[in-house]
């Protein structure tokens, strides 16, 4: 690929596109322990990210289910006839379905955190 001078002097003109000689060969060759190396490493990373993704869905599950089982005892709050007993009930299903979620969520973090996972 040359840049050729068209017939004013000076002035130049795009050249003819053409196809690489070189194009059928490879441009880096990498040694075969090398290319085993990459492909555990990346099927390491893959294998991490997808223990990631199973214990964030295990958080998500197990969040869903706190909540709902606080559902229940609040409920249970409405057949009860003594004051003391109701209080105490739709405290525990309020603790249920707020605060222990909650503060899984603050453990799970604290010990991804911990691990490096973020």
């Amino acid at each position: 690929m040359t840049w050729g001078t068209s017939k004013r002097e000076g002035i130049l003109e795009d050249p003819e596109p053409t196809v690489p000689a070189s194009a059928s060969r490879p441009l880096l060759r990498v040694p075969q322990a090398q290319q085993l190396r990459e492909a555990r490493a990346a099927n390491l990373r893959a294998l991490q990210a997808q223990a990631w993704r199973k214990t964030v869905r295990r958080l998500q599950v197990q969040c869903i289910l706190l909540t709902l089982l606080g559902v229940p005892v609040y409920g249970l709050a409405w057949h009860l006839t003594d004051p003391t007993q109701t209080r105490l009930a739709v405290a525990a299903a309020l603790f249920l379905s707020y605060a222990t979620p909650l503060v899984r969520i603050l453990i799970f973090h604290v010990r991804a955190t911990a691990r490096g996972d973020y």
